[in-house]
């Protein structure tokens, strides 16, 4: 089942968005049979009852991502979600040249390593090696950790694309920010442990038995081509003579080409990476 990509990172970091772009790229490339499977699964589409539970743990008066049962049965609740998914999922990607996934088992690993990091940090020691955290991951999920177990082997060689949070850091968040980057997530006391345990499941994947094949696309990276451009542009519509109604526009349009700009370059990556992994 290596025709499985899973695209992970932080809360709106831009999966949605570099998964449809990807689609229409792999199309123009001639790969035309292409499946989609999106985690938490809220609606049951694979018959699993445990997305819409995660859905109303969200939803729910009592949710505390500092409280021990909240967090546990939360994690294990996600876990089932993708465990009973599962046999759908084999069934499925079988009938595509590629099947897309948004979020799969990456994610659920770190956020669980990092809230759980929250409630008993002298055993989630942030410096341990990834696998080390893992394993005391698995502890944690108590009589279901076998199912995590043999997910995580069943679909080992799926390819995990893990998009850096735009709007995290840097000149992005400065010039690129829009509706959806609000402060909520950067605020998050959680958010910068999130982004560097997604950094160290790239940095350590050669020594990971069950998630090997990690990359990870910076948008911050990409965007640096396009930075001096941008403020020289900037510079030059600030010091022109225009109203203010024909600047703002101006920099509204400059905005959107420069996020179109670097989307692209980052949708060629991915997509050159994707047809590397399926061999075509």
């Amino acid at each position: 089942m290596n025709n499985i990509i899973a695209f992970e990172g932080p809360d709106i970091c831009g999966k949605s968005t570099m998964i449809n772009m990807v689609k229409k790229e792999l199309k123009k490339d001639g790969i035309k049979k292409i499946g989609y499977f999106k985690f938490p699964d809220y609606d049951g589409v694979s018959g699993s009852e445990y997305g819409k539970k995660v859905k109303d743990m969200l939803h729910s008066d009592i949710k505390n991502f500092d409280d021990e049962k909240f967090v546990v049965e939360y994690a294990r609740t996600q876990l089932m979600d993708k465990y009973t998914a599962s046999s759908y999922i084999k069934k499925e990607c079988k009938k595509f040249d590629v099947y897309i996934m948004d979020r799969f088992l990456l994610s659920p690993l770190v956020y669980d390593i990092v809230f759980f990091h929250g409630i008993w940090p002298e055993e989630f020691d942030f410096s341990l090696p990834v696998s080390e955290l893992v394993d005391k991951c698995l502890e944690k999920y108590g009589d279901i950790k076998d199912k995590a177990v043999e997910l995580m082997e069943s679909f080992k060689d799926s390819l995990y694309i893990v998009i850096d949070k735009p709007g995290s850091k840097g000149f992005l968040h400065c010039v690129i920010n829009d509706d959806r980057n609000t402060d909520v997530v950067d605020k998050s006391s959680k958010q910068k442990d999130i982004e560097t345990m997604y950094d160290e499941f790239n940095k350590q994947r050669s020594s990971f038995h069950y998630i090997s094949n990690v990359t990870t696309i910076s948008y911050d990276g990409y965007l640096a081509k396009h930075k001096l451009r941008y403020l020289k542009s900037v510079v030059s519509i600030i010091e022109s003579n225009m109203s203010f109604a024909v600047a703002f526009a101006k920099l509204q349009e400059l905005r959107s080409d420069t996020i179109e700009a670097v989307n692209k370059i980052c949708c060629e990556t991915v997509t050159k990476i994707i047809r590397t992994h399926i061999g075509k």
